[in-house]
Protein backbone atom coordinates (compact mmCIF):
# COMPACT_ATOMS: atom_id res chain seq x y z
CA UNK A 1 0.00 0.00 0.00
CA UNK A 2 2.06 2.67 -0.72
CA UNK A 3 1.80 5.17 -4.07
CA UNK A 4 -0.99 4.55 -6.51
CA UNK A 5 -1.48 6.91 -9.84
CA UNK A 6 -0.32 10.56 -8.10
CA UNK A 7 -1.86 9.55 -4.90
CA UNK A 8 0.47 8.57 -1.96
CA UNK A 9 -1.70 6.71 0.42
CA UNK A 10 0.71 6.11 3.01
CA UNK A 11 0.58 9.56 3.85
CA UNK A 12 -2.79 10.06 3.45
CA UNK A 13 -4.39 6.62 5.44
CA UNK A 14 -3.87 6.52 8.90
CA UNK A 15 -1.87 2.92 10.03
CA UNK A 16 -4.89 1.47 11.89
CA UNK A 17 -6.87 1.37 8.56
CA UNK A 18 -4.11 -0.78 6.90
CA UNK A 19 -5.74 -3.93 6.74
CA UNK A 20 -9.12 -2.52 4.70
CA UNK A 21 -6.45 -2.74 1.79
CA UNK A 22 -5.54 -6.58 2.36
CA UNK A 23 -9.44 -7.62 2.03
CA UNK A 24 -9.06 -10.46 4.54
CA UNK A 25 -12.63 -9.88 6.09
CA UNK A 26 -16.11 -9.84 4.51
CA UNK A 27 -17.02 -7.37 7.27
CA UNK A 28 -14.83 -4.61 8.59
CA UNK A 29 -16.04 -2.56 11.87
CA UNK A 30 -15.03 1.23 12.13
CA UNK A 31 -15.97 2.41 15.25
CA UNK A 32 -13.97 5.08 16.68
CA UNK A 33 -14.99 8.97 18.71
CA UNK A 34 -14.70 12.36 16.19
CA UNK A 35 -12.42 13.23 14.41
CA UNK A 36 -10.93 9.56 14.30
CA UNK A 37 -11.03 9.80 10.23
CA UNK A 38 -12.47 6.47 9.86
CA UNK A 39 -14.72 7.74 7.10
CA UNK A 40 -12.06 9.33 5.31
CA UNK A 41 -10.14 5.93 5.34
CA UNK A 42 -13.38 4.27 3.94
CA UNK A 43 -13.85 7.04 0.94
CA UNK A 44 -10.25 6.11 -0.19
CA UNK A 45 -10.23 2.86 0.04
CA UNK A 46 -13.60 2.79 -2.11
CA UNK A 47 -11.90 4.93 -4.74
CA UNK A 48 -8.86 3.38 -4.76
CA UNK A 49 -10.50 -0.14 -5.49
CA UNK A 50 -12.89 1.53 -7.89
CA UNK A 51 -9.75 2.85 -9.84
CA UNK A 52 -8.24 -0.42 -10.13
CA UNK A 53 -10.51 -2.02 -11.22
CA UNK A 54 -11.29 0.78 -13.83
CA UNK A 55 -7.46 0.58 -14.84
CA UNK A 56 -8.06 -3.08 -15.44
CA UNK A 57 -11.53 -2.99 -17.35
CA UNK A 58 -13.25 -5.18 -14.61
CA UNK A 59 -16.57 -4.63 -13.55
CA UNK A 60 -17.46 -2.43 -10.43
CA UNK A 61 -20.23 -0.64 -8.49
CA UNK A 62 -20.70 0.72 -4.93
CA UNK A 63 -22.77 1.15 -2.83
CA UNK A 64 -22.92 3.81 0.07
CA UNK A 65 -25.67 4.12 2.24
CA UNK A 66 -27.21 5.97 5.03
CA UNK A 67 -30.47 5.61 7.12
CA UNK A 68 -31.68 8.73 5.08
CA UNK A 69 -31.37 9.40 1.91
CA UNK A 70 -30.51 13.47 2.04
CA UNK A 71 -27.86 12.25 4.14
CA UNK A 72 -26.14 9.88 2.28
CA UNK A 73 -25.81 13.25 -0.28
CA UNK A 74 -24.65 15.72 2.01
CA UNK A 75 -21.74 13.61 3.50
CA UNK A 76 -20.83 10.30 1.75
CA UNK A 77 -21.35 11.10 -1.40
CA UNK A 78 -19.43 14.54 -0.89
CA UNK A 79 -16.66 12.11 0.76
CA UNK A 80 -16.05 10.17 -2.04
CA UNK A 81 -16.22 13.31 -4.24
CA UNK A 82 -13.35 14.44 -2.07
CA UNK A 83 -11.43 11.31 -2.56
CA UNK A 84 -11.79 11.26 -6.16
CA UNK A 85 -10.19 14.79 -6.15
CA UNK A 86 -7.51 13.64 -3.67
CA UNK A 87 -6.62 10.69 -6.39
CA UNK A 88 -6.78 13.02 -9.55
CA UNK A 89 -9.40 11.18 -11.15
CA UNK A 90 -12.80 13.45 -10.85
CA UNK A 91 -12.14 13.89 -14.64
CA UNK A 92 -12.71 10.55 -15.36
CA UNK A 93 -16.43 10.55 -13.78
CA UNK A 94 -19.66 11.94 -14.49
CA UNK A 95 -22.09 13.45 -11.74
CA UNK A 96 -24.64 16.10 -10.75
CA UNK A 97 -23.84 19.23 -8.77
CA UNK A 98 -27.11 19.70 -8.34
CA UNK A 99 -28.89 19.89 -4.54
CA UNK A 100 -31.94 18.09 -6.69
CA UNK A 101 -29.99 15.95 -9.49
CA UNK A 102 -29.06 12.29 -9.79
CA UNK A 103 -26.90 10.64 -7.04
CA UNK A 104 -24.71 8.31 -9.10
CA UNK A 105 -21.58 9.08 -9.59
CA UNK A 106 -20.36 6.84 -13.39
CA UNK A 107 -17.34 6.61 -14.68
CA UNK A 108 -17.29 7.75 -18.37
CA UNK A 109 -15.31 4.68 -20.16
CA UNK A 110 -16.50 1.72 -18.20
CA UNK A 111 -19.75 2.58 -16.19
CA UNK A 112 -18.67 1.68 -13.62
CA UNK A 113 -20.43 3.73 -10.83
CA UNK A 114 -21.00 4.69 -7.02
CA UNK A 115 -24.67 4.44 -6.08
CA UNK A 116 -25.97 6.26 -2.82
CA UNK A 117 -29.27 5.34 -1.04
CA UNK A 118 -31.06 6.02 2.03
CA UNK A 119 -32.55 2.57 3.48
CA UNK A 120 -34.45 3.88 6.56
CA UNK A 121 -36.89 0.75 5.36
CA UNK A 122 -36.57 -2.84 4.70
CA UNK A 123 -38.80 -2.33 1.37
CA UNK A 124 -35.88 0.03 0.06
CA UNK A 125 -33.41 -2.56 -0.25
CA UNK A 126 -34.79 -3.87 -3.09
CA UNK A 127 -33.27 -0.67 -5.05
CA UNK A 128 -29.88 -2.49 -3.54
CA UNK A 129 -30.13 -5.20 -6.16
CA UNK A 130 -27.21 -3.67 -8.30
CA UNK A 131 -24.57 -6.75 -10.26
CA UNK A 132 -21.07 -6.32 -10.11
CA UNK A 133 -21.41 -4.53 -6.61
CA UNK A 134 -18.45 -4.88 -5.14
CA UNK A 135 -18.29 -2.93 -1.87
CA UNK A 136 -21.32 -1.49 0.52
CA UNK A 137 -20.53 0.94 2.92
CA UNK A 138 -22.81 1.33 5.59
CA UNK A 139 -21.87 4.93 7.19
CA UNK A 140 -23.35 5.76 10.57
CA UNK A 141 -25.03 2.60 11.59
CA UNK A 142 -25.87 4.05 14.98
CA UNK A 143 -28.96 5.58 13.14
CA UNK A 144 -30.38 2.31 13.20
CA UNK A 145 -32.76 0.52 15.24
CA UNK A 146 -31.05 -2.34 15.28
CA UNK A 147 -28.67 -4.56 13.43
CA UNK A 148 -31.97 -6.62 11.49
CA UNK A 149 -32.61 -3.32 9.53
CA UNK A 150 -28.82 -3.62 8.32
CA UNK A 151 -29.31 -7.28 7.67
CA UNK A 152 -32.02 -6.87 4.74
CA UNK A 153 -29.69 -4.87 2.61
CA UNK A 154 -26.86 -7.40 3.31
CA UNK A 155 -29.22 -10.27 2.24
CA UNK A 156 -30.67 -7.91 -1.08
CA UNK A 157 -26.89 -7.34 -1.67
CA UNK A 158 -24.49 -10.50 -0.83
CA UNK A 159 -24.97 -12.95 -3.87
CA UNK A 160 -24.65 -9.75 -6.45
CA UNK A 161 -20.71 -9.46 -6.26
CA UNK A 162 -19.03 -9.87 -9.63
CA UNK A 163 -17.76 -13.06 -11.26
CA UNK A 164 -14.18 -12.56 -11.08
CA UNK A 165 -14.54 -12.06 -7.05
CA UNK A 166 -15.42 -14.17 -3.77
CA UNK A 167 -17.75 -11.84 -1.95
CA UNK A 168 -18.42 -8.39 -1.74
CA UNK A 169 -16.78 -6.37 1.26
CA UNK A 170 -18.91 -4.76 3.42
CA UNK A 171 -17.74 -1.66 5.50
CA UNK A 172 -19.56 -0.41 8.69
CA UNK A 173 -18.92 3.01 10.30
CA UNK A 174 -20.20 4.29 13.57
CA UNK A 175 -19.67 6.24 16.12
CA UNK A 176 -20.67 4.89 19.84
CA UNK A 177 -23.91 6.22 21.25
CA UNK A 178 -23.77 7.68 24.72
CA UNK A 179 -26.32 4.62 26.10
CA UNK A 180 -24.09 1.55 27.19
CA UNK A 181 -27.26 -0.37 26.42
CA UNK A 182 -27.29 1.02 22.89
CA UNK A 183 -27.25 -2.13 20.03
CA UNK A 184 -24.19 -0.37 18.42
CA UNK A 185 -22.26 -0.45 21.94
CA UNK A 186 -22.89 -4.35 22.17
CA UNK A 187 -21.11 -5.09 18.60
CA UNK A 188 -18.08 -6.50 20.04
CA UNK A 189 -20.42 -9.55 21.19
CA UNK A 190 -20.93 -10.67 17.58
CA UNK A 191 -17.34 -10.75 17.10
CA UNK A 192 -16.81 -13.47 14.93
CA UNK A 193 -12.70 -13.84 14.25
CA UNK A 194 -13.03 -15.32 10.88
CA UNK A 195 -15.58 -13.31 8.97
CA UNK A 196 -15.52 -9.99 11.46
CA UNK A 197 -12.88 -7.26 12.02
CA UNK A 198 -12.98 -4.70 14.64
CA UNK A 199 -11.22 -1.49 13.77
CA UNK A 200 -11.47 1.04 16.98
CA UNK A 201 -10.05 4.32 17.11
CA UNK A 202 -9.74 7.98 18.32
CA UNK A 203 -8.19 11.48 17.07
CA UNK A 204 -4.80 10.22 18.99
CA UNK A 205 -3.89 7.45 16.45
CA UNK A 206 -3.94 10.04 13.91
CA UNK A 207 0.35 10.02 13.89
CA UNK A 208 -0.16 11.67 10.03
CA UNK A 209 -0.58 15.09 11.59
CA UNK A 210 -3.69 15.28 9.48
CA UNK A 211 -5.87 17.72 11.97
CA UNK A 212 -4.91 20.81 12.52
CA UNK A 213 -4.14 22.25 15.61
CA UNK A 214 -6.57 24.32 16.33
CA UNK A 215 -8.70 21.27 16.10
CA UNK A 216 -6.15 19.84 18.62
CA UNK A 217 -6.53 22.65 20.56
CA UNK A 218 -10.41 22.68 20.80
CA UNK A 219 -10.26 19.06 21.97
CA UNK A 220 -8.19 19.75 24.82
CA UNK A 221 -10.10 22.45 25.93
CA UNK A 222 -13.18 20.34 25.77
CA UNK A 223 -10.98 17.96 28.12
CA UNK A 224 -10.53 20.15 30.35
CA UNK A 225 -14.08 21.52 30.59
CA UNK A 226 -15.86 18.08 31.12
CA UNK A 227 -13.83 15.23 31.03
CA UNK A 228 -16.39 12.33 30.49
CA UNK A 229 -17.93 14.07 27.61
CA UNK A 230 -14.33 14.19 26.09
CA UNK A 231 -14.58 10.49 27.00
CA UNK A 232 -17.05 9.60 24.95
CA UNK A 233 -16.81 12.38 21.97
CA UNK A 234 -13.89 12.10 21.29
CA UNK A 235 -12.97 8.34 22.33
CA UNK A 236 -16.64 6.80 22.04
CA UNK A 237 -16.53 5.90 25.73
CA UNK A 238 -20.65 5.51 26.98
CA UNK A 239 -22.03 7.91 29.33
CA UNK A 240 -22.38 5.46 32.37
CA UNK A 241 -22.96 8.59 34.98
CA UNK A 242 -26.60 9.49 33.09
CA UNK A 243 -29.65 9.87 34.77
CA UNK A 244 -31.55 9.18 31.71
CA UNK A 245 -31.55 8.37 27.63
CA UNK A 246 -34.30 9.95 25.76
CA UNK A 247 -35.69 6.29 24.69
CA UNK A 248 -37.38 5.65 21.18
CA UNK A 249 -39.47 7.07 19.45
CA UNK A 250 -42.86 5.17 18.15
CA UNK A 251 -44.40 5.07 14.53
CA UNK A 252 -47.88 5.90 13.98
CA UNK A 253 -49.63 4.45 11.11
CA UNK A 254 -52.97 5.22 11.73
CA UNK A 255 -54.42 7.41 15.16
CA UNK A 256 -55.89 5.92 18.19
CA UNK A 257 -58.70 7.94 17.42
CA UNK A 258 -59.77 11.79 16.03
CA UNK A 259 -57.22 14.47 16.16
CA UNK A 260 -59.27 17.27 18.80
CA UNK A 261 -56.46 20.13 19.51
CA UNK A 262 -53.39 21.38 17.79
CA UNK A 263 -49.85 22.76 18.81
CA UNK A 264 -46.83 24.38 17.67
CA UNK A 265 -43.41 24.81 18.86
CA UNK A 266 -40.80 26.97 16.66
CA UNK A 267 -37.31 26.67 17.27
CA UNK A 268 -36.34 29.85 15.93
CA UNK A 269 -33.20 30.66 14.07
CA UNK A 270 -29.83 31.71 14.64
CA UNK A 271 -28.44 35.32 13.89
CA UNK A 272 -27.93 35.24 10.13
CA UNK A 273 -29.33 32.50 7.38
CA UNK A 274 -30.13 29.60 9.79
CA UNK A 275 -33.60 28.10 9.09
CA UNK A 276 -36.59 27.42 11.33
CA UNK A 277 -38.38 24.66 12.34
CA UNK A 278 -42.07 24.67 13.28
CA UNK A 279 -43.23 21.27 14.82
CA UNK A 280 -46.84 20.86 14.68
CA UNK A 281 -48.61 18.13 17.31
CA UNK A 282 -52.30 17.08 16.98
CA UNK A 283 -53.45 15.59 19.96
CA UNK A 284 -56.74 12.87 20.48
CA UNK A 285 -59.37 12.62 22.96
CA UNK A 286 -57.05 9.96 24.78
CA UNK A 287 -54.30 12.65 25.09
CA UNK A 288 -51.46 10.80 22.75
CA UNK A 289 -49.71 13.39 20.67
CA UNK A 290 -49.22 12.50 17.02
CA UNK A 291 -46.60 14.58 15.30
CA UNK A 292 -48.37 15.82 12.11
CA UNK A 293 -45.85 17.85 10.15
CA UNK A 294 -42.64 19.23 11.18
CA UNK A 295 -41.81 22.38 8.32
CA UNK A 296 -38.50 24.12 7.74
CA UNK A 297 -39.38 27.54 7.12
CA UNK A 298 -36.49 29.37 5.22
CA UNK A 299 -35.49 32.50 5.83
CA UNK A 300 -34.31 35.14 2.81
CA UNK A 301 -32.28 37.44 4.48
CA UNK A 302 -30.86 37.51 8.19
CA UNK A 303 -32.50 39.19 10.81
CA UNK A 304 -31.37 43.18 10.07
CA UNK A 305 -31.78 46.18 12.87
CA UNK A 306 -34.40 44.07 14.75
CA UNK A 307 -36.63 43.54 12.11
CA UNK A 308 -38.89 40.69 11.76
CA UNK A 309 -39.09 39.07 8.32
CA UNK A 310 -42.34 39.45 6.99
CA UNK A 311 -41.97 36.50 4.76
CA UNK A 312 -41.34 33.92 8.01
CA UNK A 313 -44.02 35.51 10.25
CA UNK A 314 -46.76 34.68 6.97
CA UNK A 315 -45.47 31.35 6.78
CA UNK A 316 -45.95 30.72 11.01
CA UNK A 317 -49.58 32.82 10.93
CA UNK A 318 -50.22 30.50 7.90
CA UNK A 319 -49.57 27.17 9.47
CA UNK A 320 -51.30 27.94 12.83
CA UNK A 321 -54.50 28.88 10.70
CA UNK A 322 -54.05 25.83 8.81
CA UNK A 323 -53.92 23.20 11.70
CA UNK A 324 -56.45 26.12 13.95
CA UNK A 325 -53.86 25.56 16.68
CA UNK A 326 -54.17 26.73 20.06
CA UNK A 327 -51.20 27.39 21.90
CA UNK A 328 -47.67 28.15 20.18
CA UNK A 329 -44.54 27.88 22.06
CA UNK A 330 -41.29 29.65 20.32
CA UNK A 331 -37.97 29.92 21.61
CA UNK A 332 -37.03 33.40 22.42
CA UNK A 333 -33.29 33.48 22.06
CA UNK A 334 -33.55 34.66 18.57
CA UNK A 335 -37.77 34.41 18.17
CA UNK A 336 -38.26 37.68 20.20
CA UNK A 337 -39.22 39.36 16.76
CA UNK A 338 -41.14 36.67 15.47
CA UNK A 339 -43.22 35.84 19.16
CA UNK A 340 -44.02 39.89 19.20
CA UNK A 341 -45.73 39.70 15.89
CA UNK A 342 -47.12 36.26 16.69
CA UNK A 343 -48.80 37.57 19.97
CA UNK A 344 -50.35 40.51 18.12
CA UNK A 345 -51.61 38.43 15.67
CA UNK A 346 -53.09 35.82 18.48
CA UNK A 347 -54.73 38.80 20.51
CA UNK A 348 -58.34 38.04 20.74
CA UNK A 349 -58.08 35.19 18.56
CA UNK A 350 -58.24 32.45 21.91
CA UNK A 351 -54.65 31.52 20.61
CA UNK A 352 -51.91 31.46 23.70
CA UNK A 353 -48.15 32.65 22.52
CA UNK A 354 -45.83 31.15 24.98
CA UNK A 355 -42.06 32.84 24.80
CA UNK A 356 -39.73 30.34 26.23
CA UNK A 357 -36.37 30.69 27.10
CA UNK A 358 -34.41 27.50 27.08
CA UNK A 359 -32.05 28.89 29.67
CA UNK A 360 -34.52 30.11 32.12
CA UNK A 361 -35.69 28.31 35.54
CA UNK A 362 -37.66 25.27 35.33
CA UNK A 363 -40.00 26.61 37.43
CA UNK A 364 -40.97 29.77 35.14
CA UNK A 365 -44.76 29.37 35.66
CA UNK A 366 -45.94 28.21 32.46
CA UNK A 367 -46.42 25.02 33.48
CA UNK A 368 -49.01 24.41 36.26
CA UNK A 369 -47.97 21.31 38.91
CA UNK A 370 -50.95 19.41 38.64
CA UNK A 371 -48.99 15.93 40.10
CA UNK A 372 -46.53 14.90 41.80
CA UNK A 373 -44.68 13.93 38.94
CA UNK A 374 -44.59 17.21 37.04
CA UNK A 375 -43.78 18.62 40.38
CA UNK A 376 -40.41 16.84 40.77
CA UNK A 377 -39.56 17.73 36.80
CA UNK A 378 -39.84 20.88 37.42
CA UNK A 379 -38.27 21.18 40.72
CA UNK A 380 -35.29 18.71 39.85
CA UNK A 381 -34.53 20.68 36.57
CA UNK A 382 -31.48 22.79 36.25
CA UNK A 383 -33.50 24.84 33.17
CA UNK A 384 -36.35 25.32 30.59
CA UNK A 385 -34.14 22.93 28.75
CA UNK A 386 -33.62 19.85 30.97
CA UNK A 387 -37.12 20.41 32.26
CA UNK A 388 -39.30 20.21 28.64
CA UNK A 389 -37.06 17.25 27.07
CA UNK A 390 -37.78 15.01 30.42
CA UNK A 391 -41.51 15.88 30.02
CA UNK A 392 -40.97 14.82 26.51
CA UNK A 393 -39.08 11.39 27.70
CA UNK A 394 -42.44 10.68 29.54
CA UNK A 395 -44.38 10.71 26.66
CA UNK A 396 -42.20 8.45 24.57
CA UNK A 397 -40.89 5.79 27.75
CA UNK A 398 -45.04 5.82 28.31
CA UNK A 399 -46.09 5.59 24.28
CA UNK A 400 -47.36 9.22 24.73
CA UNK A 401 -46.12 10.51 22.06
CA UNK A 402 -46.23 8.96 18.27
CA UNK A 403 -44.43 10.58 15.11
CA UNK A 404 -44.93 9.91 11.36
CA UNK A 405 -42.29 7.76 9.78
CA UNK A 406 -40.43 10.49 7.82
CA UNK A 407 -39.29 12.58 10.93
CA UNK A 408 -38.54 9.77 13.18
CA UNK A 409 -35.11 9.58 11.64
CA UNK A 410 -33.21 12.49 12.10
CA UNK A 411 -35.27 13.15 15.30
CA UNK A 412 -34.07 9.80 16.60
CA UNK A 413 -30.24 10.75 15.70
CA UNK A 414 -31.07 13.63 17.17
CA UNK A 415 -32.31 12.59 20.69
CA UNK A 416 -29.73 9.58 21.42
CA UNK A 417 -26.97 12.54 21.37
CA UNK A 418 -29.12 13.67 24.23
CA UNK A 419 -28.51 12.89 27.57
CA UNK A 420 -29.84 13.74 31.00
CA UNK A 421 -27.55 13.93 33.83
CA UNK A 422 -27.16 14.48 37.44
CA UNK A 423 -23.31 15.37 38.68
CA UNK A 424 -22.14 16.03 42.15
CA UNK A 425 -26.28 15.96 43.59
CA UNK A 426 -26.83 19.22 41.43
CA UNK A 427 -30.35 18.97 39.62
CA UNK A 428 -31.13 17.74 36.16
CA UNK A 429 -29.65 18.69 33.06
CA UNK A 430 -28.98 17.98 29.62
CA UNK A 431 -25.43 17.27 28.31
CA UNK A 432 -24.36 21.02 26.95
CA UNK A 433 -25.99 21.90 23.58
CA UNK A 434 -22.14 22.46 21.87
CA UNK A 435 -21.42 19.12 22.83
CA UNK A 436 -24.63 17.75 21.27
CA UNK A 437 -23.95 20.15 17.99
CA UNK A 438 -20.24 17.80 17.71
CA UNK A 439 -21.81 14.43 18.03
CA UNK A 440 -24.18 15.70 15.50
CA UNK A 441 -22.54 17.91 13.34
CA UNK A 442 -25.64 20.09 13.59
CA UNK A 443 -27.21 21.87 15.84
CA UNK A 444 -30.61 19.35 17.02
CA UNK A 445 -33.38 22.11 16.35
CA UNK A 446 -35.83 19.17 15.13
CA UNK A 447 -35.53 17.91 18.59
CA UNK A 448 -36.05 21.49 19.87
CA UNK A 449 -38.82 22.36 18.13
CA UNK A 450 -40.36 18.97 19.29
CA UNK A 451 -40.22 19.65 23.06
CA UNK A 452 -41.57 23.23 22.15
CA UNK A 453 -44.46 21.43 20.68
CA UNK A 454 -45.11 19.24 23.87
CA UNK A 455 -44.75 22.18 25.85
CA UNK A 456 -47.73 23.99 24.13
CA UNK A 457 -49.73 20.89 24.78
CA UNK A 458 -49.00 20.92 28.26
CA UNK A 459 -49.99 24.61 28.97
CA UNK A 460 -53.18 24.13 26.58
CA UNK A 461 -54.37 21.11 28.55
CA UNK A 462 -54.33 22.96 32.05
CA UNK A 463 -55.95 20.70 34.58
CA UNK A 464 -56.10 18.14 32.15
CA UNK A 465 -53.12 16.27 31.65
CA UNK A 466 -51.91 12.74 30.24
CA UNK A 467 -52.87 10.04 32.37
CA UNK A 468 -49.60 9.23 33.31
CA UNK A 469 -49.00 12.24 34.78
CA UNK A 470 -51.78 11.98 37.24
CA UNK A 471 -50.28 10.13 40.05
Amino acid sequence: MKKFLNFDIQKNVLKAYKPLWELKFPNYFLGGGRLSLKSSAIAIFCVFFMTWRNIHNKPCNIIAIRRIEKEARRSVRNKIIWALRLFGVIHQYKYSTSETGTLEIRHIRTSNTFYFSGNKNPEEAKGLEIPDTCVVWFEEIENYNSWAEIDVAIKTTVRLHSTDLERVTYLFSYNFPPDPENWVNKLPEMRDTERNLFIRTTYQDDHLGLLSSGILAEIESDKKTDYAMYRHIYHGDPITDADAFMGQLQEHDKLDGKLINFYIGLDSAYKGKDDIIATVLGETQKGHLYLEEQVRIKKDNPWVDGESDLKVIAQVIELIEKYNAKVISIDVSYGVYISQPIARYAKGKNIVVVPINFGAKADDGSIPETSNTIKNIIHNAKNKRASMYMMLRGHIIHNAIFVKKQYKGELQRQLNATTILKRDNQKMQLIPKEHIKKILGKSPDEADSLVLAVNSAKVRTKKRFISYYND
